[in-house]
């Protein structure tokens, strides 16, 4: 790791402490509401090219949504799993890109 990249870990390291304290104090369900916004906006902006790496399971082929009017739990057809959302992933290594098909 380079200076200039560990001075911008740790200045990076720094700012999460107090998001992670802030959101630690919020009850269960609306960690969980954070947690789904933020991944709805992450995958809204890798579709419109503003971030180009996003290997979170809402970008990802393998993820099923939760029906509207269901049950509330995504599904995972690689691991053959439900997906309650404190399960969803920000940084997947198996993930692999869904493609609309045109």
């Amino acid at each position: 790791m380079t200076p200039r990249s560990r001075a911008q870990a740790q200045r990076a390291a720094i700012w999460a402490q107090p998001v992670q304290a802030a959101v630690s104090t919020l009850p269960r369900r609306q960690r969980e509401g954070l947690l789904q916004g933020l991944l709805e906006l992450i995958a809204a902006l890798n579709r419109a090219g503003v971030i180009t790496v996003a290997r979170t399971c809402l970008t990802c082929r393998f993820f099923e949504p939760a029906a509207p009017s269901g049950s509330g739990v995504h599904r995972c057809r690689l691991l053959e799993k439900p997906l309650a959302a404190e399960d969803l992933r920000v940084d997947c290594p198996d993930h692999e890109p869904h493609v609309v098909e045109t």
